[in-house]
């Protein structure tokens, strides 16, 4: 769950010019199923992708550990949300 401060980071490092959630307090998380505690590492966010549309909506959902999630790290992902948008 990552601050406001470390996601300006990262947008200015990766170029994003859109808004992302920064989820501080975990409530978001916990909201949408997403918050992992595990006793060694503390509480953070599974990684989640969730497509909202303008009605607050859930459209699409991809989960990293259930396999619907290409890695982030790659564009293959990118492209699962592309094809989602389009399907709209």
């Amino acid at each position: 769950m990552d601050s406001v401060e470390s996601h300006e980071g990262f947008c200015d490092e990766k170029g994003i010019t859109f808004p992302l959630l920064s989820d501080e307090d975990g409530s978001v998380s916990r909201e949408y199923g997403a918050e992992l505690s595990i006793p060694v590492f503390g509480k953070f966010s599974d990684r989640q992708t969730f497509l909202i549309d303008s009605t607050g909506k859930v459209r699409g959902h991809w989960l990293e550990r259930d396999g619907s999630m290409a890695s982030v790290k790659t564009p293959e992902h990118v492209n699962q949300i592309l094809d989602a948008l389009k399907e709209l």
